[in-house]
């Protein structure tokens, strides 16, 4: 196996030479470089990542860690990150929590073994437990979809009050009065409280009277969605649409009204939350609040490399959403 001692001796350049070309340190002319690279390349010389990292001290590898879905959101948001470590030299190491963020520390710490130079957290629940640990071991972290109230831990993310604002009033404005919320985890700070204080703050505001009824709670899945119509039904709960938390929530409740012949939207309106690739595959498509999954990987992965090789203070940001109008929604008359 070829060493960079024989890409020099072969080139005619110096040991530290070389490795700067590979490393990419700059410090050389053009004609060095383009001489030294094909060297390695007529020897086959394969750059040893390990020794490499030792030297620097970095593994320039970064972690991901996210919770196991079923659904699609979270893949746009791994693209964004991949694209931009591809084009800054970084490998990404992807874990998975379990449902409900189960094994988070586990796998953090699982991440600090293997010391990767950062972490990305996805739609995440930290506790203090995690947040400490992350403190102490002093690990460079970003969150993304999530966030820690009281912590200094840098987040990206979409403001989920105003989103939740935003499509209930729409419902309202287009004459509906009774609108059921499908799927909120009430016992979520980050995503379940703030969507759930966002849609009754747009009834309020339109003078329209709230009643607990309206509410079926669950953990923002696709069996949510479905529980949530079977409920209206049963205790013949009067609403002419639903306002549900997640795309796949919204699923759920447009198979529980089809299994019951109810006809979508002529005889009751839904919407999603999030915009995944779901809202447009199912049928009819999905009136939806979409997020920028594909940015928020973009920009959580800039942040945190520019952190990693600059040292440069990772800022919280707050993403724009928009109302993605889909068939799923009907003027309300009468």
């Amino acid at each position: 196996m070829a060493t960079i001692k024989d890409i020099a001796k072969a080139a005619g350049v110096s040991i530290a030479t070389v490795s700067r070309v590979i490393n990419d340190l700059g410090g050389y002319s053009e004609v060095t470089y383009q001489k030294a690279k094909a060297v390695s390349k007529e020897l086959n010389y394969t750059k040893n990542s390990l020794a490499r990292s030792l030297v620097r001290k970095r593994s320039q590898t970064i972690g991901v860690i996210m919770p196991t879905v079923p659904t699609s959101f979270s893949n746009p948001i791994i693209d964004g990150i991949e694209e931009v470590a591809e084009q800054l030299n970084f490998d990404v190491i992807i874990s998975h929590t379990g449902s409900a963020s189960k094994y988070i520390l586990q796998k953090i710490i699982r991440m600090n073994e293997f010391k990767v130079d950062g972490l990305i957290i996805i739609s995440s629940q930290l506790s203090q437990v995690e947040t400490a640990y992350l403190e102490k071991n002093d690990i460079k972290t970003i969150l993304v979809s999530t966030m820690v109230p009281d912590s200094d831990l840098p987040y990206i993310k979409v403001d989920d009050y105003s989103a939740m604002y935003a499509i209930t009033n729409y419902l309202i404005s287009i004459g509906h009065r009774r609108i059921g919320l499908a799927g909120p985890n009430l016992q979520d700070k980050v995503a379940g409280q703030p969507r759930f204080a966002g849609y009754k703050k747009a009834l309020i505001d339109a003078g329209i009277k709230f009643q607990d009824e309206w509410i079926q709670t669950g953990v923002f899945d696709f069996t949510s969605g479905r529980k949530a119509v079977r409920n209206y039904l049963k205790d013949a709960i009067d609403i002419s649409c639903i306002c549900c938390v997640s795309d796949e929530c919204a699923l759920g409740a447009i198979s529980e009204a089809a299994a019951n012949n109810i006809i979508i939207p002529k005889e009751l309106s839904i919407t999603g939350y999030d915009g995944t690739s779901l809202a447009k595959m199912v049928s009819p498509t999905l009136t939806t609040i979409k997020q920028p999954f594909f940015q928020m990987g973009i920009q959580s992965c800039s942040e945190l490399i520019a952190c990693i090789n600059d040292g440069k203070v990772m800022k919280s940001q707050l993403l724009n959403f928009s109302l993605e109008l889909g068939q799923t929604t009907k003027e309300k008359r009468g």
